[in-house]
């Protein structure tokens, strides 16, 4: 197993962990319904902090500054998932 696929799993396994905390989180939080569940997404920004957060905000104004933007504020499980399936996918495409 090359050294990529093994980073693979590793993002795979942390965005599972990720997305198993927001959900216990979410639970938690709740009173027992259904109708109560509050799901809270971790971002990359909540987790770098304000400062990120603000200067991605500022960079709106190009189409990079939205793509920047956009990467810092999605749920970090997402993140983790599609950087493990680009991992993947380059580890497959190099055939060891």
């Amino acid at each position: 197993m090359s050294k990529l696929a093994k980073f693979g799993l590793i993002c795979l396994f942390a965005g599972a962990l990720s997305l198993g905390y927001q959900g216990i989180s979410a639970i938690k939080g709740t009173d027992g319904t259904a109708s109560d569940l509050a799901w809270v997404n971790i971002s990359f920004g909540d987790i770098l902090g304000e400062n990120l957060a603000d200067w991605a905000n500022d960079s709106r104004s190009s189409d990079f500054g939205n793509m920047v933007a956009y990467m810092v504020f999605a749920p970090v499980y997402i993140g983790m998932f599609v950087v493990a399936g680009i991992c993947f996918v380059i580890d497959a495409f190099r055939g060891r």
